[in-house]
């Protein structure tokens, strides 16, 4: 077979796969499939909700495959807390047609998927209102420097830091999701009372 003829059927096997996804909207009237998107190559089940699984064509020889399903999970700061190892997938042979992926689909997958989906958004979310009151805190943390005799800079990053500085005393302190953690060198007894003052004062 000459690369003509293979050219040929790769060509017949990506349409009856594209034919193939399109005929699950029979079997999934609430979900939305889309066959191409910008930047993504992989065919999209979605949900108005957000809930989306895509498919991988695994080729096999010239004319067959297996279409694998998998899930889409929210992200926050790269995580979705769900480990990938727990994540469920599913294969069918695409040349068992749209009704045998559909119920492949609504098998185990389907379930298993929409609870780690949600799951992942409440994580997100809780890590979204975490990092929110982290953020808070910090900000009132400096607002109650601003004035001080102590002068202060500030430290970006994932847990914010106030580096405070008085002649050689110095002081770091970082707001983390779960507490305020203050590092000090060199402090007087005044220099610390005054210190405590500030991080206590009323907002």
């Amino acid at each position: 077979m000459d690369w003509k003829e293979k050219d040929k059927l790769h060509k017949e096997r990506d349409e009856r796969y594209r034919e193939l996804v399109s005929g699950l909207a029979e079997y999934f009237p609430d979900w939305t499939i889309s066959l191409e998107q910008e930047g993504y190559t992989h065919p999209t089940m979605e949900t108005a909700t957000g809930a989306k699984v895509y498919f991988r064509l695994d080729v096999k020889g010239d004319t067959g495959g297996m279409v694998r399903v998998s899930g889409f999970y929210p992200t926050y700061n790269g995580s979705s807390g769900s480990r990938p190892e727990n994540r469920p997938s599913v294969g069918c042979n695409m040349d068992r047609g749209s009704e045998a992926l559909a119920k492949a689909i609504k098998g185990s997958f389907l379930d298993h998927y929409l609870r780690l989906y949600v799951d992942s958004l409440e994580y997100c979310e809780l890590w979204r209102e975490t990092d929110r009151v982290k953020m808070a805190t910090f900000q009132t943390l400096v607002d109650r420097f601003n004035g001080q005799p102590m002068t202060h800079t500030i430290r970006d990053g994932y847990d914010p830091t106030v580096i405070v500085r008085e002649g050689q005393a110095r002081a770091e302190i970082t707001v983390t999701s779960r507490d305020v953690k203050i590092e000090a060198d060199s402090l007087t007894v005044d220099q610390a009372t005054r210190m405590l003052e500030a991080l206590t004062a009323s907002p």
